[in-house]
């Protein structure tokens, strides 16, 4: 592309917005910033990127940051803020999320795009993706699911938490909560690695919890 553009993708909890913006990026051959802008504000600052992982988390689950850690949410953000400038001024992109249309609201070369869907849309595309820790292509091809093609992945945080947490109840005994282990040698049957994925999430969102 000769003139430079910036495409900021918000987007409704559910809408598939992130896969919007990979399609976006694709076709305008223009790399896309998602987790990966995570990746390159940790780079940037000498931080884990955990700690802009988690505050990611805390914003879905409490409706805002919280302080308590070694370094507050809002200097996290303006970590964020300086990476996502630093990005623009590099070259054409498309940010997902992350507030990159207040970050960038000043830049002429923007053009904002809110991706929504109506409810019942949302609540099934979530839905589809609780079985085990996600289906890829590939499992629904080597298994001969009766699925239509496409992956079943949660893509974004909130997916995962939300695939994570109803890992813990099963359908014949809504009643029971596993544990961590218990949930663990349930999902073996999809193999090892949703086994190492579940036990990843587990680590990421209640560090806290016995694993064994």
């Amino acid at each position: 592309m000769g003139k430079k553009i910036i495409i900021n993708v918000g987007r409704q909890f559910g809408s598939g917005g992130k896969s919007v913006a990979a399609e976006l990026g694709r076709m305008l051959d223009i790399p896309v910033y998602d987790n990966e802008l995570i990746t390159k504000a940790a780079e940037d600052s000498g931080f884990s990127p955990e700690l802009f992982t988690r505050s990611d988390e805390r914003k879905f689950l409490f409706g805002m940051g919280r302080r308590g850690s070694a370094i507050a949410d809002e200097d996290l953000f303006r970590i964020q803020s300086d990476t996502i400038r630093h990005i623009a001024d590099s070259g054409s992109a498309v940010f997902v999320g992350r507030a990159s249309d207040y970050v960038l609201r000043d830049r002429d070369c923007c053009v904002d795009v809110f991706v929504c869907a109506p409810l019942e849309a949302r609540l099934a595309r979530v839905c589809e993706r609780h079985t085990g820790t996600g289906l890829t292509p590939e499992q629904i091809a080597a298994q001969q699911l009766p699925l239509p093609p496409g992956s079943y992945v949660p893509e974004t945080p909130e997916e995962q938490l939300l695939c994570y947490a109803d890992k813990f109840y099963s359908k014949s005994h809504p009643e029971r909560e596993r544990t961590v282990a218990q949930t663990a040698v349930s999902l073996e049957k999809f193999g090892h690695d949703g086994v190492a994925k579940f036990m990843a999430w587990a680590e990421r969102f209640e560090p806290e919890l016995p694993k064994d």
